[in-house]
This record gives C-alpha cells, sequence and structure tokens, in this order.
C-alpha cells in the first residue's frame, strides 16, 4: 500500500503542475486509495459507468478528476442554475459529443447534488 500511497502521490503533484485550474490536495489514507483505484478501473473499462455517492466534502470530485488524470481523460463538471434549462443540458452535451470525436478522448461528466437541489 505504501508504494501505491507514493506513486499516487507523484501523480497528484504531476496533476497540480499540469492542471493550475484544479489545484488538488487530498489526504491519500487507505480507504481513499481504494476509492482511487475503483474509479480508474471503471474509467477504463469499455461502456462502463459509475455513480458516487456520500457525503459533500468527502473528496469524492477530487479524486474522480485525479482518477481521470491518472487514465489521461478530461472532466466536465455542469454548473447547474436557475436558468439551466433542457436546452442547456443538450448545448452541454452535443460540445462534448463533439470534442469527444476529435480528440477521441474520454470525458468525465460531473454534476454535484448540491448545485442540483439549489436550482430547484
Amino acid at each position: 500500500m505504501s508504494v501505491l500511497r507514493e506513486r499516487v502521490k507523484e501523480l497528484q503533484e504531476q496533476h497540480n503542475t499540469s492542471v493550475r485550474s484544479s489545484k488538488l490536495e487530498l489526504v491519500l489514507f487507505d480507504e481513499a486509495l481504494h476509492i482511487l483505484v475503483k474509479i480508474a478501473r471503471v474509467l477504463t473499462t469499455p461502456a462502463s459507468n459509475m455513480m458516487l455517492l456520500g457525503v459533500g466534502g468527502s473528496g469524492k470530485q477530487s479524486l474522480t478528476r485525479l482518477a481521470a488524470y491518472v487514465v489521461g481523460s478530461q472532466c466536465f463538471q455542469i454548473s447547474i442554475s436557475k436558468s439551466y434549462n433542457t436546452l442547456a443540458l443538450l448545448d452541454d452535451l452535443k460540445g462534448l459529443y463533439e470534442e469527444c470525436c476529435h480528440s477521441y478522448m474520454l470525458m468525465i461528466i460531473g454534476i454535484a447534488w448540491q448545485d442540483y437541489k439549489g436550482s430547484m
């Protein structure tokens, strides 16, 4: 486990130097490493999907961002507001499909429950 922890710390530092818009400061305890490995495994499995549920602030989004970086993917966060409607969602999805087709890259779409809940 200590070898994995050291490797993930290196990858986290690489992420922080290359992706300046979202710096990750994760505490890599054993359970976080297990979840990170599970997320990475799902991201590399063809035709797979995953829903992460848990208490806010537990690191789900940060672990997903790090796992996406590790497997060479990009994350797209949908920000829901009062004015966000079906047309806006379709526009977001259209842009994502075009990006995936041009770059042949796996994209991770994130929607935070607090954004969804706050727009109701």
